[in-house]
């Protein structure tokens, strides 16, 4: 009688655990499937949550690919409407963690931001304290030598300063010349 009772208790035992580890196993995937779908819940909201994106950059590239786009396309014309230097924060975090096709969006993003709206790119460079090895300078420095210096080497500097001046105050000139002369070296160094 008592191995019965043992046994009885055991195999209840063991069906509890069954039960717990089923509803963890749902709730794992619940969380999984809510990271999925971030981006699409967050493509329209307003404000767009940017300190969300930086603090958990990860769970943010995990989705449907046309949210992950549209999510780095508002963004991008948020930063041309707004100059908010947060979105630029975004950029950098999920460059981090991006890879294929997202990372060559984001760094041809911020190479056309930085052609339109200079000051806000090179301002959020100069806010690092190294640049040498930064993924952000150093995808912006790939994507300067893919447009200017892989096809036309001998004017390649001239370019990629008239890429940064042409809507940038002549009174900002001297303030950047200097994060403006390190991007061209390490983009000659692509060569």
């Amino acid at each position: 009688m008592r191995i019965v009772i043992v046994l009885m208790f055991l195999l209840s035992c063991n069906q509890d655990k069954q039960i717990e580890d089923n509803l963890n196993k749902q709730k794992h995937h619940d969380q999984e499937d809510s990271c999925y779908y971030m981006p699409c819940k967050y493509y329209n909201s307003n404000p767009i949550n940017t300190n969300e994106i930086i603090k958990n950059a990860n769970m943010w590239m995990k989705g449907n690919d046309s949210c992950v786009i549209g999510l780095i396309k508002r963004m991008s014309n948020d930063i041309k409407n707004h100059e908010n230097i947060k979105f630029i924060e975004c950029f950098d975090s999920l460059q981090k963690v991006s890879d294929g096709y997202v990372s060559e969006l984001l760094s041809e993003e911020i190479f056309q931001l930085s052609k339109s709206n200079s000051k806000i790119i090179l301002d959020y460079i100069l806010s690092k304290k190294k640049i040498r090895n930064d993924i952000f300078v150093v995808n912006l420095a790939y994507t300067l030598y893919i447009h200017y210096i892989f096809n036309d080497y001998n004017s390649s500097e001239e370019k990629i300063k008239q890429h940064f001046f042409n809507n940038l105050n002549p009174g900002y000139y001297d303030k950047y010349i200097s994060i403006i002369d390190s991007l061209i070296t390490l983009s000659n160094e692509f060569q």
